[in-house]
């Protein structure tokens, strides 16, 4: 998907990665689970970018012959960030109760 697209692969993630940072830090004084998350869903992203920057694409690393997806550590991150990000949003009340 979006093969040949290198220019579009490698600005788009860097303009949402500064997105992210900027989220992240002009929210301070959240649960742990947000900063947790969040820093999964950055670190991953960056991952991915060095290899798009460095390789010319992301080298995916884990194929298991079970399951057909091939996916490689920061997708890992990029994906528990996210849920957890989720999860994060569903208990932010009762987060924010107990502190």
């Amino acid at each position: 998907m979006l093969s040949g697209e290198r220019i579009l692969l490698v600005v788009l993630p860097v303009f949402v990665v500064a997105a992210a940072l900027l989220y992240f830090f002009k929210n301070p004084g959240k649960h742990w689970l947000f900063y947790t998350s969040w820093t999964m869903i950055i670190a991953g992203g960056i991952g991915n970018l060095i290899d798009r920057m460095v390789f010319g694409w992301v080298t995916d690393m884990l194929d298991f012959s079970i399951f057909p997806p091939v996916f490689n550590v920061a997708d890992i991150g990029v994906t528990l960030g996210c849920g957890m990000f989720v999860l994060y949003i569903l208990m932010e009340e009762r987060f924010q109760k107990h502190e």
